[in-house]
């Protein structure tokens, strides 16, 4: 595991504690009917998890990059969704470029391969923090507040290098890769880790992790597919054991993401419109179980609702 992971109280004294936390959260949280109970999104802050010494460790092992993630603290952070994201382009993304490009400006932040750490910039010298109204994805724009953007640049660009070539290459012992299986570094997960709990302790409460194709299910025949090969058993482990839990999750399942190939989806029911339509008794979406199929229009597309 993780070097970034704290040993906390007495494991012993932690067990009721936890037990206690999990109970009385789980109580006020509202659970879909196909959603696992091991999900603590949502959920408060744990009691026992000490900010300040986790952020310390952070900082004597990442140094800038931890500073830069973590942000300004005294601005709280109002969204509910992480969203994660790749770029399928190269290991270092070019930071010029996105500071360039207005749509890319919308991110939150870049993690690549071995050294990016980036913000976007809205405007000369302000950087694009977590509680900065975002955008990227289509039908999550319509409601940026309830969302925190992260881009994860690909150890391969998986768009011009085939699968069996790609495991191939990954199954080569080569240094910050999970074997093969994934197509990101240890270091991206750790900083994706370290940006995950950041937004989340500004926001006072554990954010749902979601990815980037599942809010834009359906949305156009060109809508996204990231993150493509993303182990979601280790980075909610990782997680956990930097909070003191285990066996828990914190969002979408590695079964929902990887579902029909990890490829677009179109036609499909989109459980992100209800929730940023705001319609009535709509809090969260309900990306849990196998995909539905858009009753009675198998090439239904949300590009052309109101």
């Amino acid at each position: 595991m993780s070097e970034i992971s704290v040993n906390w109280i007495d494991e012993s004294i932690l067990g009721n504690r936890r037990d206690e936390w999990f109970a009385a959260n789980s109580a006020t949280k509202t659970f879909f009917a196909n959603e696992p109970k091991t999900n603590v999104d949502q959920f408060e802050i744990p009691p026992w998890f000490d900010v300040g010494e986790f952020f310390a460790r952070c900082a004597e092992l990442f140094g800038q990059a931890a500073a830069t993630i973590l942000g300004d603290p005294q601005f709280p952070v109002s969204a509910r969704y992480f969203v994660i994201h790749d770029t399928s382009g190269n290991k270092e993304p070019d930071t010029a470029s996105i500071d360039a490009d207005s749509d890319m400006r919308g991110i939150h932040l870049f993690l690549g391969t071995e050294k990016t750490v980036f913000r976007p910039h809205k405007q000369p010298g302000i950087e694009n923090d977590w509680h900065v109204v975002g955008w990227g994805t289509r039908i999550g724009n319509k409601r940026p507040e309830e969302f925190v953007h992260v881009e994860l640049s690909p150890y391969s660009n998986y768009e011009t290098l085939s699968k069996e070539k790609y495991q191939e290459q990954l199954s080569i012992e080569i240094d910050g890769i999970i074997e093969s299986g994934t197509n990101f570094t240890l270091r991206q997960y750790d900083l994706l880790t370290i940006a995950y709990l950041s937004c989340s302790i500004r926001r006072g409460r554990l954010l749902t992790i979601t990815t980037h194709r599942e809010v834009d299910f359906s949305y156009s025949s060109n809508a996204h597919d990231d993150p493509r090969d993303f182990d979601f058993t280790y980075f909610y482990n990782l997680i956990g054991s930097c909070l003191g839990l285990t066996g828990v999750t914190f969002g979408i399942q590695a079964d929902r993401a990887n579902f029909h190939h990890q490829i677009n989806l179109d036609g499909y029911v989109n459980e992100f419109w209800p929730f940023v339509k705001r319609q009535p008794g709509v809090v969260a979406a309900n990306q849990y179980g196998v995909p539905q199929k858009y009753p009675g229009d198998p090439n239904h597309l949300y590009v052309n609702e109101p």
